[in-house]
């Protein structure tokens, strides 16, 4: 779809919690390391979504390297991972009106 891999933008890990307590600690510590900018959402479910946004290329590399880091604090914090997701960045001259 054209994306530029090597183009920073904003990259969103994700993570589900079945408690608010355990959500609210993972943030807290995401936060206070400056790891990324993590955000606790109540589901519909009863349990409870983080969001941990970071400003990153996607190259493999980096990607990989950061998701692997994501998946480690998931274990240490018994949470679910669920993955990564970004915006499709183009170069200028290719971005459709």
């Amino acid at each position: 779809m054209g994306d530029i891999f090597s183009i920073p933008r904003e990259v969103d890990f994700d993570f589900v919690s079945p408690t608010h307590e355990q959500a609210k600690d993972f943030a807290e510590y995401v936060n206070g390391k400056s790891y990324g900018r993590a955000e606790v959402h109540d589901l519909q479910d009863g349990t409870f979504r983080i969001a941990v946004f970071i400003h990153m290329p996607i190259t493999q590399y980096v990607i990989l390297g950061v998701s692997g880091f994501m998946l480690c604090l998931s274990r240490l914090f018994q949470l679910d991972y669920k993955g990564w997701g970004s915006v499709i960045q183009k170069p200028e001259s290719n971005k459709e009106s």
